[in-house]
């Protein structure tokens, strides 16, 4: 193994470890540019680049409060850049999170966000209302889903603030030491990474349900074949490889944490036919699911 594919796996493991130890929603922010440098580290990283929680994955639902979530990146760089460090906000779905940013030759080219916790009562009620009426959410199932999901505690403990830092500096240094950034970066390419991020971001929230090239390049308007050339050329892989490997990690999840049956976690993770699924699994692991989740359990 090669030291960078060692420090890689120490991150990703860092970062899953955060997420268990202080139950948040980890993401990664304004960082596609990985990809023009090392798509292996892209692929380790790749399940932060949208927050994973419930919630955020049920409003993104709606396309166009998704499209807005994309374009409030680029707030968020801008209010790193003026505070100057750190900040504690609340995003526009109610979400409050604590935001480090990543530096590279001394400009902010990227943050690491904690989806934390609930804001004060009149806020997240004025967000979550405004939220159901602008983009056509059931008021009451937005306030059950949000309630059900995010946590009611105060703001992050300064042990967590410590890790986010932590990872702050190590993000810094790996832009700085690789040069993974340009600063200077024409429009067009600017368009091609945020086409990328919205493509990445449909996989993750849609791989449980049918996903075709066809669907994805309508989503991020455009056509499938330049489609696949540029996520080709950003990730290393074709559409479908990547989505494949998206659905076996959260099938490796599922069998690993939970007790459903194999036939259910096909449902889960996209496929309807439990028997290709068993198929593909033991192409990608050398054992079947019922296999894999015996040697997990005896380890």
């Amino acid at each position: 193994m090669q030291p960078a594919e060692f420090h890689y796996q120490a991150l990703a493991a860092f970062l899953e470890d955060l997420s268990r130890r202080y139950q948040v929603s980890l993401h990664i922010g304004g960082m596609l540019e990985y990809a023009e440098c090392d798509s292996r580290l892209l692929r380790l990283l790749s399940r932060y680049i949208i927050h994973q929680n419930p919630y955020c994955m049920y409003v993104k639902g709606n396309a166009a409060l998704w499209s807005r979530c994309i374009s409030a990146k680029g707030n968020i760089v801008k209010a790193l850049e003026r505070a100057g460090g750190p900040i504690f906000g609340v995003c526009h779905c109610g979400v409050a999170e604590y935001v480090v940013p990543v530096s590279c030759k001394g400009k902010v080219a990227g943050y690491l966000s904690a989806g934390y916790c609930r804001p004060e009562e009149r806020v997240l009620c004025k967000r979550l209302r405004h939220t159901a009426a602008r983009y056509g959410f059931s008021e009451e199932e937005l306030f059950r889903v949000y309630r059900e999901n995010i946590p009611d505690r105060g703001a992050p403990p300064p042990e967590l603030a410590a890790a986010m830092g932590t990872l702050s500096l190590l993000f810094s240094s790996l832009a700085d030491d690789m040069q993974l950034w340009n600063l200077e970066l024409t429009g067009a390419r600017t368009q091609h990474r945020l086409l990328m991020q919205q493509a990445v971001e449909y996989l993750h929230v849609r791989c449980g349900r049918e996903v075709t090239l066809e669907g994805l390049a309508r989503f991020c308007n455009c056509s499938q074949s330049f489609l696949q050339h540029l996520f080709k050329q950003y990730y290393g892989v074709t559409v479908s490889a990547y989505l494949e490997s998206l659905r076996m990690e959260k099938a490796r999840l599922l069998l690993k944490n939970s007790a459903l049956p194999v036939s259910q976690i096909a449902r889960r993770v996209g496929y309807r036919d439990p028997n290709y699924f068993s198929t593909v699994f033991a192409k990608n692991h050398k054992l079947s699911p019922t296999a894999y989740r015996s040697r997990r359990e005896r380890d």
